[in-house]
């Protein structure tokens, strides 16, 4: 359950996204490359692989058929397993909680150039 807190802080944090970050118009989950794509207000076109984000990460692609807009435009949700990502955090490279990111750099290490 959400408190009324947590309620606040996420209006106050959809309000100060509000036109300042694309939100999305299009998504589908792509069987054959894996991954998830959103098509954005600005023209542009935001894609990552599944196994990227917390809470698809494990889904068939019979689980990912289905994706849904939420009316802002800054969600998608993939009704069939009740998962929900937020894609101002996605833009920003945050797929997941912070538990969820630092096993995903730990299993995913950053390779640098010598």
């Amino acid at each position: 359950m959400v408190t009324q807190q947590e309620h606040e802080l996420a209006t106050l944090r959809f309000e100060q996204t509000w036109g300042t970050v694309p939100h999305a118009v299009g998504a589908a989950y792509i069987p054959e490359s894996d991954t998830v794509v959103i098509d954005l207000s600005s023209g542009s076109t935001f894609s990552f692989p599944r196994q990227r984000a917390q809470g698809i990460d494990t889904a068939s692609a019979e689980d990912l058929a289905e994706v849904e807009i939420s009316a802002s435009g800054y969600a998608i949700r993939f009704p069939r397993i009740d998962a929900d990502l937020w894609l101002p955090s996605m833009l920003e490279g945050r797929f997941g909680t912070d538990r969820w990111e630092a096993a995903w750099a730990e299993a995913h290490p950053v390779h640098q150039a010598a």
